[in-house]
């Protein structure tokens, strides 16, 4: 989802699935949700839920790929919350969506990934906060514009 103007964007509570977040200063911003890692056959309804062809729609919705690397993006979620020792879907989501963001060159400015707690991702496209909220917490800043470009994350795996 892409939107221009006063508007929020605001994920489903997310569990093992990761959204990513971009803003550009024009007053856009966007969120692609991922629930699959790698690439969608070529025989799903859905592709869009699997890692590659997710961010290569957003890539598309924000601008291009350099829109990307120069916007960088934020990313949240990859939590275990059935709580499962063998459940691998999380790390795979996390290992997948980062290491292809990273291929295409694209930064990470800040992230907030794995545990076992829900998570929720807002983004204000006019003004380009990026938050979470986890479980049922209040909404936390993650990266906002006057942010400095530098990555951080919050990892919890």
């Amino acid at each position: 989802m892409v939107a221009q103007g006063d508007i929020v964007l605001q994920s489903t509570p997310i569990g093992s699935c990761i959204v990513i977040m971009a803003w550009h200063p024009e007053r856009v911003g966007g969120m692609a949700h991922v629930m699959l890692p790698g690439e969608a056959p070529k025989t799903e309804f859905c592709p869009t839920k699997y890692t590659i062809n997710a961010v290569d729609e957003f890539r598309k919705a924000m601008g291009g790929t350099e829109f990307l690397k120069i916007l960088g993006v934020c990313v949240v979620g990859g939590a275990n919350v059935l709580r499962k020792p063998d459940d691998s879907i999380c790390r795979d989501n996390i290992l997948s969506v980062t290491t292809y963001l990273s291929k295409l060159d694209i930064p990470v400015r800040r992230s907030v990934l794995g545990g076992f707690e829900r998570r929720t991702a807002l983004l204000d496209a006019h003004s380009g906060l990026m938050q979470y909220s986890q479980g049922n917490s209040q909404p936390q800043n993650l990266w906002e514009p006057n942010d400095e470009f530098s990555s951080g994350s919050v990892s919890l795996m």
